[in-house]
């Protein structure tokens, strides 16, 4: 065989660890918290026909309406700012 060809199978023979690492993976105990993450998953993944904000529980849609609600606050307290700066108070 030439040694042209035999060289680059030697060295990615030597060098890939794939194998080693698959074989070590099946024999450790997969984590709770992946298993929960997995499922978690899933259930977005399903086609409901609802958006994505609304696929959560109570404390996700809790968070939204407050991710909401500082929205709302924070565009009012920019635009009373913007037009302090523009019209400022006459002293």
């Amino acid at each position: 065989m030439n040694s042209t060809r035999l060289m680059p199978l030697i060295r990615r023979g030597l060098s890939t660890t794939a194998r080693r690492q698959l074989a070590a993976e099946e024999r450790l105990p997969v984590n709770p918290a992946h298993l929960k993450m997995k499922v978690m998953q899933k259930q977005y993944q399903i086609d409901n026909g609802l958006k994505i904000h609304e696929r959560g529980n109570t404390f996700d849609k809790a968070l939204f309406r407050i991710t909401q609600v500082l929205v709302v606050v924070g565009s009012i307290a920019w635009v009373d700012f913007a037009y302090n700066f523009a019209y400022p108070p006459k002293a």
